[in-house]
């Protein structure tokens, strides 16, 4: 949560692809975390839609940083596994979207979270189930 509490206020910076989905930690406690985002044209497909892989990123941060709540310090998420089920399109001016994840089951190796996306005015766009292997950070 020390980790976490940092990002939120700013004291450990984003690191860069938080940059490139336009995306930031508002809320972290233990066993839930909200990621915002601000998508904007730089996001969109062919189609003048938000790439699905923002959502996906989006969610896959909240989902992951809810289960790392609950880890003691030395230990990190890796995802091995999201399911997504995309509700709505996306559009750049959706405004900002929240994705809330939240811990549905914690072990010494897997941790899985639920995730929910919704856009500004509190539409569901897309859910997710993310499942983590949990690991040692060693040294670099």
């Amino acid at each position: 949560m020390a980790y976490l509490r940092k990002r939120v206020t700013g004291e450990l910076p984003d690191p860069p692809v938080f940059k490139t989905m336009a995306m930031r930690i508002a809320h972290a406690e233990e066993g839930m975390v909200q990621v915002v985002a601000e998508p904007d044209r730089n996001h969109l497909n062919s189609s003048g839609i938000v790439q699905g892989g923002v959502s996906a990123s989006i969610l896959d941060a909240a989902t992951g940083f809810a289960i790392h709540s609950l880890l003691e310090a030395g230990l990190y998420v890796v995802t091995v596994g999201l399911e997504l089920h995309f509700l709505k399109p996306v559009f750049a001016d959706n405004g900002t979207l929240t994705a809330e994840g939240r811990i549905v089951h914690l072990s010494r190796k897997i941790g899985v979270a639920d995730g929910i996306l919704s856009d500004a005015a509190g539409n569901k766009l897309a859910t997710a189930t993310g499942t983590c292997v949990i690991a040692v950070l060693k040294n670099q």
